[in-house]
């Protein structure tokens, strides 16, 4: 895919003060600058100066840029509105003309979109839209979090060629695509946008990647997979872990000795845990009660942040004692984006909140300002000594408000969207601080259950629980099998949870993903005891952490992303370094049919290959080219699973 990055127009337009940017160009002042593979245009139009950055990744075929907005001057600038930090012409052959009355082609111009995180069965499969001459598709998230609704990832192709598409923004973004004669347009960037900026004010708005690949499907899947684990993703890079978290979660308002009897337990019967998870209801007033998250008080405590010393005595000190000296690490909830009026930081400090327009109920809810400076401070501060007291090695940062409301209820005249875009900004700099000021530190962004899943995130986070689909405690297996199916489509590392229920091989792997917890015992009334299927535990936690390294690498889906129960569902996961890799294959409960071929891919033909049943640990040898052929997978009744290991013989 060719960038033409001479254009100093390439991937931008906006009106400013009523006039186009293009038009604005020959008068504008430009200099060039940037080392190695970044390049940055500054363009200067009065007193806005505009800088853009751009990345290539040339190993991938990539390139993403960011724009920044400053006014260098004494008096605002113009209103910069229409704003699309990408605007691009792609070229693709056109499509033959449709015949009317059968079936558009397979091989005609079609965008695949992303479903977000909204409770639902099919979240993240992709979605083909057939794009038709002259037609524009519209695409945009809800509510102000990136993935709600829609999420931020799309694949435009025809035949065997396609481009990947990503936007930067964690607000409320738009995209736009356009078939015309002999190119698809490409335009996307923030919703709402029609602002001066302020004298010394700066501001970046949104980013976007693209990535071109040739070839099908699976293989542009896999390159950008491939892109967003070695330049988008925390996980394996210096100082992190290699791989997504096991955790163990506890809910919050489980006291201080049931935790640590916990922890006791863990060790001794060696279950392999590596990180304690403790979750909301930590905090708040010694009065509240709350013996779950779906009953209780937890949301309505958000803004008080101290430790409820009546659950807690020792303010989880002793807890973070007892996980250090487990050898695990320790992940923290905390909410600091929404508040209710009523409690102790938001009645201290109300200048450092947004709130909804003639809302002034003593309970209402406020939404932090991370771009009020004092906000900012505060908060950081907060996380900060959390992290430090009690050496976390992960801080979980939720967010359960759609923010958009509260954004258009504050800004000003002529400035519509600022706030959001300075709360974004702020987001970006508190956690970009907490990974610099501590190294080993992992970010888990939930918002919901994965509504906030974008570039920008992903660079500094990893979603450990991805959908709050998973919430309820007896959730069918099924539609976490369809999960995965879908979050693999677009990323290398996601996590979710196996629920309370245990003993039970088809449930456990229908979780398994690239980050994965637990909450056998999570709560208060749920201890361990000698007569639950302890063995099974230990055995399943070992058989996913084997699992675990592949879930990372290269996908391929080896049937379709099952909606109903009466289908297989099936995928693979290979690593090519390794030429090693799994095969899950389930047959859900309506099934009729006891067994499946499943054609594996990304094998060496010729090379000799080892597969063993991680059931049974039964193994066979076969060939590359017999495993492409099909492997046949037999499961005699309904509602059970396998699980295979491959790997290439070497000759010793």
């Amino acid at each position: 895919m060719e960038w033409d990055e001479n254009s100093l127009a390439f991937g931008l337009s906006f009106d400013y003060g009523g006039e186009s940017f293009q038009s604005l160009l020959p008068g504008a002042q430009t200099a060039r600058g940037g080392t190695g593979g970044e390049t940055t245009v500054e363009i200067r139009l009065g007193n806005l100066k505009l800088t853009r950055v751009i990345k290539r990744y040339p190993a991938f075929d990539a390139v993403e840029w960011v724009h920044w907005f400053e006014n260098t001057g004494e008096e605002p600038t113009g209103v910069i509105s229409a704003l699309f930090d990408c605007d691009v012409r792609v070229p693709f052959e056109n499509d033959e003309p449709r015949v009317p009355g059968y079936r558009v082609k397979e091989t005609s111009s079609r965008v695949y979109s992303a479903k977000g995180s909204v409770l639902a069965r099919d979240e993240f499969c992709p979605k083909a839209a057939y794009l038709a001459p002259g037609q524009t598709l519209r695409y945009a998230c809800e509510g102000g979090r990136s993935s709600n609704g829609t999420a931020p990832f799309f694949n435009v192709c025809r035949e065997r060629k396609g481009i990947y598409v990503a936007v930067g923004w964690s607000g409320q973004w738009q995209a736009y695509f356009t078939r015309g004669d002999g190119f698809i347009g490409i335009r996307t960037g923030i919703e709402n946008t029609g602002f001066r900026l302020l004298p010394g004010e700066k501001i970046r708005t949104s980013s976007v990647l693209l990535m071109g690949y040739e070839g099908d499907q699976p293989q542009g899947r896999n390159r950008f997979r491939r892109l967003v684990r070695e330049h988008f993703s925390l996980i394996g890079k210096p100082g992190k872990p290699e791989n997504g978290p096991f955790c163990t979660m506890v809910w919050g308002a489980l006291p201080t000795a049931g935790v640590i009897e916990r922890l006791e337990k863990y060790k001794q019967e060696r279950f392999g845990f590596e990180y304690l998870w403790m979750d909301a209801a930590w905090y708040g007033s010694p009065s509240g009660y709350c013996p779950s998250e779906h009953v209780g008080d937890w949301g309505t405590q958000t803004g008080n942040w101290a430790v409820n010393t009546k659950t807690h005595p020792d303010g989880l000190l002793d807890v973070a004692a007892k996980v250090k000296e487990n050898g695990m690490k320790f992940l923290l909830w905390i909410e600091p984006e929404r508040v209710i009026a009523s409690n102790p930081t938001p009645r201290e400090h109300p200048g450092w909140y947004f709130k909804r327009r003639g809302d002034d109920r003593e309970n209402a809810t406020w939404l932090l300002n991370l771009g009020d400076e004092g906000a900012f401070e505060g908060t950081a501060a907060m996380v900060e000594h959390y992290i430090e007291t009690l050496s976390l090695g992960c801080y979980r940062q939720d967010f359960n408000t759609d923010p958009l409301p509260y954004w258009l209820d504050n800004d000003e005249p002529e400035r519509a969207g600022i706030c959001e875009i300075k709360h974004i900004m702020g987001l970006y700099r508190l956690w970009d601080r907490l990974l610099e000021k501590y190294p080993s530190l992992i970010i888990d962004n939930c918002a919901s259950g994965g509504r906030r899943i974008d570039i920008e995130t992903l660079r500094r986070s990893i979603p450990l629980w991805r959908s709050d689909y998973q919430c309820t405690w007896d959730f069918d297996p099924e539609t976490s099998q369809t999960h995965n199916m879908g979050f693999s489509s677009w990323l290398p590392f996601t996590g979710t949870g196996t629920g309370k229920l245990f003993g039970d091989d088809y449930r456990f792997r229908s979780s398994y993903a690239a980050a994965l917890t637990t909450s056998y015992w999570g709560y208060e009334g749920w201890e361990i005891s000698d007569g639950q299927p302890l063995e099974w535990v230990r055995r399943s936690n070992a058989e996913y952490l084997r699992a675990r390294p592949y879930f990372s690498r290269d996908f391929y889906a080896l049937t379709p992303p099952p909606m109903d129960d009466c289908s297989w569902a099936a995928s693979q996961y290979h690593d090519p370094d390794k030429n090693a890799g799994i095969v899950l294959a389930f047959r859900r409960p309506l099934c009729p049919c006891d067994s499946a071929v499943l054609r594996l891919e990304g094998l060496d033909g010729a090379a000799a290959y080892r597969v063993e049943d991680a059931g049974s640990g039964e193994a066979f040898e076969t060939d590359g080219a017999s495993l492409a052929a099909g492997l046949r997978v037999c499961l005699p009744c309904p509602r059970s699973s396998k699980l295979y290991f491959y790997s290439k013989i070497t000759a010793e």
